[in-house]
């Protein structure tokens, strides 16, 4: 042993010849005696031969190396005869024990060639720049590469089979994690929560689960999930950057998926079955083109988003508690594709809304079965096609109606003004009737998706949105 660390250290320290990395050959319990002789300063390391549990810990503790190549090192198995090591004595052989590289400081490993398991936590909170996972490994344990405070790319590990919990969590550097040549076929709870930096994560097409809070307060952009069939409660939840994500329409999914997810405008393939939370705090979701195919809608499903109208499809069957909560803009709520098929509801279905002031448009045949239906005759309930202006009852009684590409403005009073306006601000039209009633071609805008009428009489003037 003696005499080929001393060739490695003579072969280095060649006058003339750049020192490089330090490289050492040794057996089972030998490094702690190899390193004695390495020269002051030296920033790389380089190991081959065998290892056992012992001169794992000697790496453990290691400081002043920057630059571990263990490429050619065989982690024989091994036991600790006296003490443990977080609670194991016993240590199996090609794998790097679990929290064996927590907190240290190399700023890179190349790890042994021929190990097939990476242990809980091994890595977690070290000071590594890059992850190359070896072609060898099988499983990686949980929490294996989390807070690691510069890691910026995962790539390799092409036959990975399984990994644990949290796994990249909380990595806030890490911008590119490539598991797309692994063998998983579920990515776990928390795996990438917390990477507030990710932008990209590139999964394998056998990955047919996704865990709780997986992906939650991370930075991905972006997700097609569309072969996954399982996602549980939270997956996506809280990521402040996503803004589109593409499901399977057959998923089986948990409740609170999006949570939070303040800039997600369009969500491909969700369920029909709309579990509690979905989109809760999610103001930009286009509701609607969930609302086209949903059938059961759960508590808070869309709470706190900014829709200023809803269009119910035609399988609608329940809404939970809060549903529409915090929906501060909303004024219609459009059922008639329902026509007298009531979903079932309950009195907290429509807590937080101003239902008095919200205009339900239903079929004309069926006014009289939703305004006898508890909790929904709350609304001002109306044929569709009808909106009327807050206050109109005891203000002049204006009426504004719209059907047949017509829009029609009646009042008690004269009208001296009538002005039409589309919602991004254009000029529609401007009327001066001097009658109590007045007619609007609306042909030319019949695909808008609703006019502001601002109506002004002898003895008013108010300004009301129409959503067609």
């Amino acid at each position: 042993m003696r005499n080929k660390i001393f060739g490695a250290v003579l072969m280095l320290a060649v006058p003339g010849v750049s020192m490089g990395e330090y490289a050492v050959t040794i057996s089972p319990g030998e490094l702690e005696g190899a390193l004695k002789e390495m020269p002051q300063g030296e920033k790389e390391l380089k190991l081959s031969g065998s290892a056992g549990i012992t001169d794992l810990l000697v790496l453990h503790d290691l400081e002043g190396i920057e630059s571990l190549d263990l490429t050619g090192l065989k982690i024989e198995g091994s036991r600790l005869d006296k003490g443990n090591f977080y609670g194991r004595t016993l240590f199996y052989e090609d794998e790097l024990p679990s929290y064996i590289f927590s907190g240290t400081g190399y700023k890179r490993i190349v790890m042994p060639s021929g190990i097939t398991a990476i242990g809980e936590g091994t890595f977690s909170g070290s000071s590594l720049e890059s992850v190359e996972i070896p072609a060898t490994v099988r499983t990686i344990g949980s929490y294996a590469f989390s807070s690691m405070k510069s890691l910026t790319t995962v790539s390799g590990g092409e036959n990975v089979e399984s990994i644990g919990t949290g796994v990249f969590s909380n990595d806030n550097l890490v911008t590119d994690i490539d598991l797309s040549r692994m063998r998983i076929t579920s990515i776990p709870e928390r795996a990438f929560s917390g990477c507030v930096l990710l932008t990209d994560v590139m999964m394998p097409q056998t990955v047919k689960k996704v865990g709780k809070y997986a992906f939650a307060g991370s930075g991905v952009t972006s997700l097609n999930v569309s072969g996954v069939t399982e996602i549980d409660d939270y997956a996506f939840s809280s990521m402040p950057e996503l803004e589109t994500a593409t499901l399977s329409s057959s998923v089986q999914q948990g409740e609170g998926m999006f949570l939070g997810d303040a800039r997600l405008s369009d969500a491909v393939g969700v369920s029909a079955d709309v579990p509690a939370f979905t989109f809760s705090g999610c103001p930009s979701i286009d509701v609607n083109a969930i609302l086209v195919y949903a059938e059961n809608i759960g508590e808070s499903a869309f709470a706190g988003n900014n829709a200023l109208k809803l269009v119910f499809g035609k399988d609608v069957k329940s809404l939970g508690k809060n549903v529409f909560g915090g929906m501060n803009g909303l004024d219609t709520i459009e059922v008639k594709a329902l026509g007298a098929n009531v979903p079932a509801v309950t009195a907290e279905t429509f807590t937080g809304l101003d239902q008095k002031n919200i205009v339900l448009s239903v079929n004309d045949d069926d006014l009289s079965v939703w305004r006898n239906s508890p909790y929904w005759n709350e609304f001002d309930v109306q044929k569709y096609g009808t909106g009327s202006m807050s206050g109109v009852k005891s203000d002049g009684g204006i009426v504004i109606t719209y059907g047949d590409a017509r829009l029609v403005v009646t009042s008690a009073d004269e009208i001296e003004r009538i002005d039409i306006y589309g919602l991004e601000g254009a000029v529609y039209a401007n009327l001066a009737p001097r009658e109590t009633s007045a007619t609007v071609d609306m042909t030319r805008y019949d695909n808008s998706h609703g006019v502001v009428v601002r109506v002004v009489t002898s003895r008013s003037e108010r300004s009301v949105k129409i959503l067609f």
